[in-house]
């Protein structure tokens, strides 16, 4: 009798544990799916070609900005358009995060994919350029009061910072 009781204990905490993780997988599922839906919109991707557009000086246009979930999360831009002169474009970059910074509330890309870029030499001056004219403008930058420096990984032993200040981007590196 004893164990028989024990059986539908074991019996009920499991079913309440396959309940819970449906509902936790359910949960996901539509989280991702209104983030994908959000994220997909013209907004969004309007909004996310201004802020380019301010941090490097020059307009850029995109086709789309998805999350993609399979095979590994990551957040996709296609169509990339730089307009400058000679204009850059790269058919698809996706930026994938390291997990554990993540989820420590700091953002490090894990990987960096860029597809099918045309990036002439003169295009590339051009921007660089205009933030170096942008830099003359806030030389200082790190050390003002009003600059919050934002810092990101390109390589394990490489590092650039962005600072905004006095609403001008500024690149060091």
């Amino acid at each position: 009798m004893g164990l028989s009781r024990h059986n539908s204990r074991m019996t009920k905490l499991f079913k309440w544990l396959v309940y819970l993780a449906l509902g936790l997988t359910l949960l996901l599922a539509a989280v991702v799916f209104t983030l994908q839906r959000w994220v997909s919109t013209d907004d969004f991707r309007q909004r996310v070609e201004r802020e380019a557009s301010a941090a490097l000086g020059v307009p850029v246009t995109l086709d789309h900005v998805a999350v993609d979930v399979w095979p590994l999360p990551a957040v996709a831009l296609s169509g990339i358009l730089v307009q400058s002169k000679p204009a850059l474009t790269l058919a698809r970059v996706e930026v994938r995060p390291q997990w554990q910074p993540l989820l420590q509330g700091r953002l490090v890309m894990a990987t960096l994919l860029v597809r099918r870029a045309v990036l002439p030499q003169q295009g590339i001056d051009a921007v660089l350029l205009v933030l170096q004219k942008r830099n003359r403008l806030c030389p200082s930058c790190p050390s003002n009061k009003g600059c919050s420096p934002k810092t990101f990984q390109i390589q394990r032993q490489k590092r650039s910072a962005w600072t905004a200040c006095r609403a001008v981007p500024c690149w060091t590196m």
